[in-house]
């Protein structure tokens, strides 16, 4: 909470990331209200996975099922609803209403094709996607200034970025 308060002093915007595993999955309510109360106004969840779900050459493995992790979401969006006047900014819920309200959803899988969007690893290296962080689809390293990363050379028409775009759009 430092952090938090640390980042409030100097007007820095943030969200709140929350992994949701077997031993706050069934505290969606409570989970909500804390955030409320501590006035987070951004809040994202996903499920927990095993580390080696990292691995692009192996199923990854849900520390929770689909139905608990839905169960969580029915329970959170009935407090996130407060009556038809949502407080916070539910990141899941906020690209449902997008899709529903026929405006651009912001997450990908809400999407029809993928954004050009950079992720950069806590170790410079930089990738297409963050479900696809694995050495074939590494674009670079912005710490070693690696030429593909370069401004002169466009981060977003590094090859894997390219392939990464085809391989991703709908049309």
């Amino acid at each position: 909470m430092k952090g938090i308060e640390h980042l409030r002093r100097h007007n820095v915007d943030f969200n709140i990331l929350s992994v949701i595993h077997k031993g706050n999955v069934g505290h969606a309510a409570e989970i909500m209200a804390f955030f409320a109360q501590e006035g987070f106004s951004y809040v994202q969840f996903i499920p927990c996975m095993d580390f080696r779900s990292q691995e692009p050459d192996k199923p990854g493995v849900y520390d929770i099922t689909p139905a608990e992790y839905g169960r969580f979401l029915r329970e959170a969006f009935d407090y996130w609803y407060n009556g038809g006047n949502p407080q916070v900014s539910v990141c899941f819920f906020d690209n449902m209403l997008a899709g529903y309200t026929n405006r651009e959803a912001e997450l990908c899988i809400h999407r029809a094709e993928c954004p050009t969007t950079i992720i950069l690893e806590q170790n410079g290296d930089a990738y297409p996607c963050d479900f696809y962080i694995s050495p074939e689809w590494k674009i670079g390293n912005v710490a070693t200034g690696e030429r593909s990363l370069r401004p002169e050379a466009g981060i977003i028409f590094a090859p894997a970025t390219r392939r990464f775009m085809r391989m991703r759009t709908s049309g």
